[in-house]
């Protein structure tokens, strides 16, 4: 068994949670590297090393993105802004020199520090060796390009805005901000920056369920899905009251996959708990709770113009650590699916898992 293997966050190998966070991520481009059959067998760490480090050679062969930056300095002459205390205190004017805040353009901009940031996080990372190398090497580069390894504060990659001719640039700032935040999860081992998973339901639930609503906006379109996650869903009133536009609850469905060719319709709900829990006499039975919620949203979007709807079928997908379960049931015409992924398997077989879920 390697490190990474048997290093976790609480249960789950961090291997497994950075599979996660890549799907989950924006890095929507990476379709054509994970739907080769060759790629989908390497871990995502190594995956998104390989792809930004590629990026950045080609972005290379160019001028790297320039800025204006401020600065200040002594110089020989006036530039910008003069700073006569700041002259007065360091006696410039006696040496014939003055000291000024000025702008210049430069490629020691945020936004290129942070991708430098991201690699030296990737070398701490990776555990292969032709990687290593090569981050190495662009490292390098990129300081001898007048870029500074000074650790980035409070910058914010969402905060970035790109031009018609930056894809390029959009494309390595999100991969560094993935390698930033799997190096935030690989700090935590150990650590009480981040508690076990099942103690931080919300942030893995919600981690979760983007990864999973990412793979299939990744893998079924090409077979003729169409994918819609977080979707706000409307209760068909007839008549209501004064205050219940106020009081009635919105709903908000995880994933939708409908198929018009195959008349197909898949509401999905995604959890981060035990599928089953204990009944009142110790039996195992699947969270009443859960099939409420799962039924009405099916039963609840159910109308004659929308024919997809009339046939939906759902399901309810929780991960799992070892166990397994995969179960249906129809009910009133609509089929209701139970469904696991172990979150304890090796990276290709999650992904094999969620697909196979649907094709």
């Amino acid at each position: 068994m390697s490190n990474w293997e048997r290093e976790k966050i609480g249960i789950i190998p961090v291997k497994n949670l950075w599979l996660l966070m890549l799907y989950a991520s924006d890095c929507r481009y990476l379709a054509e590297h994970l739907a080769d059959s060759e790629a989908s067998q390497h871990d995502a760490l190594e995956l998104v090393g390989k792809v930004l480090c590629d990026l950045l050679e080609s972005r290379m062969r160019r001028e790297l993105s320039k800025s204006f930056i401020n600065r200040k300095d002594e110089l020989n002459r006036v530039r910008g802004r003069v700073d006569a205390l700041q002259s007065e205190r360091k006696m410039s004017l006696y040496r014939g020199k003055v000291f000024c805040h000025f702008e210049e353009v430069s490629a020691d901009t945020a936004r290129n520090r942070y991708t430098l940031n991201a690699l030296q996080k990737l070398q701490k990372l990776t555990k292969n060796k032709n990687l290593l190398i090569s981050s190495k090497a662009i490292s390098q580069q990129l300081k001898q390009l007048g870029i500074s390894d000074i650790q980035i504060v409070g910058y914010s990659p969402t905060s970035e805005r790109f031009g018609r001719h930056e894809n390029e640039d959009r494309k390595i700032i999100q991969l560094a901000e993935l390698i930033h935040s799997m190096m935030l999860i690989s700090e935590s081992m150990g650590s009480k920056l981040l508690p076990k998973p099942e103690k931080q339901e919300q942030w893995v639930r919600k981690l979760f369920e983007k990864a999973v609503a990412g793979f299939y906006k990744l893998a079924l379109p090409k077979q003729g899905w169409k994918v819609s996650s977080n979707k706000q869903l409307r209760w068909q009133v007839e008549q209501e009251s004064t205050l219940i536009p106020s009081l009635l609850p919105t709903m908000e469905l995880d994933i939708q996959l409908d198929h018009h060719q195959l008349k197909q319709r898949i509401v999905i709900d995604t959890k981060f708990t035990n599928i089953v829990t204990k009944g009142r006499f110790d039996n195992t039975t699947f969270k009443s709770g859960y099939i409420y919620q799962l039924y009405t949203y099916i039963m609840s979007q159910k109308k004659e113009q929308d024919l997809l709807s009339l046939a939906s079928s759902g399901m309810l997908l929780h991960p799992s650590v070892g166990d397994h379960y995969d179960e249906v049931v129809t009910i009133q015409g609509h089929q209701l699916r139970f469904c696991t992924v172990d979150l304890m398997a090796k990276p290709s077989e999650i992904t094999k898992r969620l697909e196979n879920l649907i094709l």
